[in-house]
């Protein structure tokens, strides 16, 4: 075999006739050139985008010992369309093989965003999707739908939720859609029992001969108006709402009527620490709000009316001393902090027992 370059080839011709014929010689000039190798590359499989080229790519092969340089490198990532990656051999032997180049054609197709949902916690029922469930993520940016949307109530039990991601980047990636399983619960309602307190005389502070409402289960009472509160004569109304512990059960509201009798019809004789209670008022004992005096046995019968309710309803209650809480209101139970109540009510809050009222 001949190596690149100029060759001379000569050859010596003998006649079988040597008789009539002599020999003969003759030469030619041959260039050898360097050959081509040959490059064997298949079409790679398409690859998605944000993969970096690797060897499943990069493979292309040669007959002969030598290097490979492709372009793009090996790691480069590719924008989604189609590509034609190249590569330029160089063999070992440079005297006798000249560098070969080759190509192929690679797709590069949009990537799918990944969304990252937890499945929300159970709802109770009435309330309305918002962001606590409705919080899919993407690893990308761009835009969530969501079905049902924000603000839809939905009966009780078990529903799908679907979210449809919109990428900004809309030449890279392709839209991405995911649901999650939300659970409904049905609210329980809570009756309230307070019975219509009987009449009291003006210038006495409502307190728990009054407010003395139960439930079945273990919350709080906040009352409107609030404990030691002293009422203008005539049929005023009591209101309490209940906020139960069990998020199970929807809060609920009762109110009553309250009758106080006018001061002024009480006897001018009465003993002067029947107004007592009224005293801070103006600061003089047994004084009314105009100047009246109020009876210590019409006192002590309004109290004793209430006597056997008010006992009542304070074995359903833990006994705790009160403590003050936001807006000047009180709280009374287990020792535990109370739960938040709207200071706006300014009203008292009590807490329930375990057991409903007998």
């Amino acid at each position: 075999m001949l190596t690149v370059g100029v060759h001379r080839l000569e050859v010596l011709f003998s006649p079988e006739d040597s008789a009539n014929y002599t020999d003969a010689q003759a030469s030619v000039s041959v260039t050898v050139r360097q050959a081509v190798p040959e490059i064997v590359w298949q079409t790679p499989d398409s690859i998605a985008y944000g993969a970096a080229l690797s060897e499943a790519q990069l493979n292309a092969t040669c007959s002969i010992p030598g290097s490979f340089v492709y372009t793009p490198s090996a790691g480069s990532r590719l924008a989604a369309g189609t590509h034609m990656p190249s590569v330029v051999f160089t063999p070992e032997d440079n005297l006798n093989y000249e560098t070969a180049q080759a190509s192929v054609s690679l797709l590069v197709t949009k990537a799918t965003p990944a969304i990252q949902w937890q499945t929300p916690e159970p709802l109770i029922g009435g309330s309305p999707l918002s962001v606590a469930q409705l919080n899919a993520s993407a690893s990308v940016p761009g835009r969530f739908t969501y079905f049902p949307k924000a603000g839809s109530v939905l009966p009780p039990g078990k529903h799908a939720i679907e979210v449809t991601f919109l990428p900004v980047d809309s030449v890279n990636y392709q839209p991405a859609q995911t649901s999650v399983s939300i659970e409904i619960v049905e609210v329980k309602e809570v009756a309230i029992e307070w019975a219509t307190p009987a009449a009291i005389p003006y210038g006495t502070p409502i307190g728990a001969g009054q407010l003395n409402a139960m439930a079945s289960i273990p919350g709080t009472f906040v009352y409107s108006p609030c404990e030691g509160t002293v009422l203008a004569s005539g049929e005023q109304t009591l209101r309490v709402t209940f906020i139960p512990d069990d998020d199970n059960y929807a809060p609920a509201q009762a109110s009553v009527s309250l009758m106080v009798s006018d001061g002024r019809a009480t006897s001018p004789s009465a003993s002067p620490d029947a107004g007592a209670s009224s005293s801070a008022n103006d600061g003089k004992p047994g004084a009314h709000l105009d100047g009246s005096r109020r009876s210590s046995k019409r006192q002590k019968q309004a109290v004793t009316a209430h006597s056997n309710d008010l006992d009542e309803s304070r074995s359903t209650r833990e006994a705790a001393p009160p403590a003050a809480v936001d807006g000047g209101s009180i709280a009374q139970g287990s020792g535990s902090s109370p739960r938040p109540v709207l200071s706006r009510l300014a009203s008292k809050v009590f807490r329930t027992g375990n057991h409903p009222r007998n």
